[in-house]
């Protein structure tokens, strides 16, 4: 039987163990390297400590038997009080989360779509799954039309966009540069880096095979809670729970060789820095910080352009996310290649028709309501600074 038309309570600290538990490590690492779309954030090492840590409201859908794990997401149950007629498993966002594709087989891949569905009706009552976020590759749609027909439940796309990207290709960092700009912004990019090395000993440098990670991390959440983000109070460091959880997710990445970071210095000092999260033959760019008192030297260009160089002459990775939002002024005018995402919405098993096409026609309703409601508190700010 369903649930009422209310949000899942909180889980208590000893069931989100519990449940991490009941989803052996190695077998959720296993799938993690072998999913059909690689899914660094859905793995033990960053969604599973994000989940003990934060999850108090959310729940670990799995699919398979036992060790045998052959789909994972994570949800939070949401209903009336989220604007939803009936109760929707809705994929699990924090400040952390930085990529929305569910962890799925590799083999077998709509079986998996298929176990995940049933089970965001088995363990929370939902109506339907709502997945944001999710690549829109043509392989991993197709295991979600399969998984639809096979357990005889409708799907819908509710929203879709393009995100900055590196496909880095076999190419040299200079002839990516060449063929990305032209020589006016070329020149412009080595004009930044010469004046700001005139403000001191300028230097770059990556965070080494076996090295300590533990000084870079508080590195990082300094020169962030220096930021804008610390005077809002939405730095990380603003949040001990947050900062527990990135803490343990950096140092389990780091021995693994799973984690890229990058810092730009003067005189030692740290004022730009920027870490990536890897699996296999893709990276993800979760975090940016750096001093605003040197915005004038775009801090933030100059060292995604020096990771570039690293991500491409490595010779890894065939893709590189920026995970960054639709029209982010940064990043798509320094990548130009992209990613297409799609949020999708799929009933669950013994939902009607007629309740599904509601259910998706508030979602759709929710976000045109959200995009009025930013679109007008932005021409407010605009006006105020006037």
């Amino acid at each position: 039987m369903a649930r009422p038309l209310s949000d899942n309570p909180a889980m208590t600290a000893a069931a989100r163990l519990a449940a991490v538990a009941a989803a052996p490590q190695e077998a959720w690492q296993t799938l993690a390297e072998n999913a059909l779309v690689p899914a660094a954030g859905s793995g033990p090492d960053w969604l599973g400590t994000l989940f003990e840590t934060m999850g108090a409201r959310a729940r670990l859908l799995k699919a398979g038997t036992g060790s045998d794990i052959t789909g994972m997401l994570a949800v939070e149950a949401k209903g009336l009080s989220a604007g939803y007629p009936a109760p929707v498993a809705v994929s699990w966002h924090t400040d952390l989360t930085f990529a929305g594709t569910p962890l799925v087989a590799g083999e077998n891949t709509a079986q998996a779509f298929a176990g995940i569905i049933d089970a965001a009706r088995r363990e929370t009552g939902a109506h339907a799954l709502l997945i944001n976020g999710m690549e829109d590759g043509e392989t991993l749609m197709a295991a979600v039309e399969a998984a639809a027909g096979e357990l005889g439940v409708a799907w819908h796309p509710v929203a879709n966009h393009l995100r900055a990207a590196l496909r880095p290709a076999g190419t040299s960092y200079e002839a990516w540069l060449e063929a990305s700009f032209p020589r006016k912004r070329r020149h412009e990019f080595r004009r930044l880096m010469a004046r700001l090395g005139e403000t001191g000993t300028l230097s770059f440098d990556a965070l080494g095979a076996g090295e300590p990670v533990t000084p870079w991390i508080d590195q990082f959440l300094a020169l962030e809670q220096a930021s804008w983000k610390g005077l809002r109070g939405t730095a990380i460091a603003c949040d001990e729970k947050l900062e527990g959880s990135l803490r343990n997710s950096l140092e389990r990445l780091a021995a693994r060789g799973d984690l890229g970071f990058w810092r730009l210095a003067i005189n030692g000092r740290p004022i730009a820095m920027l870490f990536a999260v890897m699996s296999g033959d893709r990276a993800w760019l979760v975090k940016i910080a750096h001093d605003e008192t040197h915005a004038r030297f775009s801090l933030g260009a100059l060292i995604i352009l020096e990771a570039t160089r690293e991500l491409i002459e490595c010779g890894r990775f065939s893709l590189v996310d920026s995970c960054a939002v639709p029209g982010h002024p940064l990043i798509e005018r320094l990548w130009h290649d992209r990613i297409a995402i799609r949020d999708i919405m799929i009933a669950t098993p013994g939902t009607p028709d007629w309740q599904f096409t509601l259910l998706v026609a508030a979602e759709k309703s929710r976000r045109a309501l959200r995009a009025t409601a930013k679109k007008v508190l932005y021409a407010v700010a605009r006006r105020s600074v006037k």
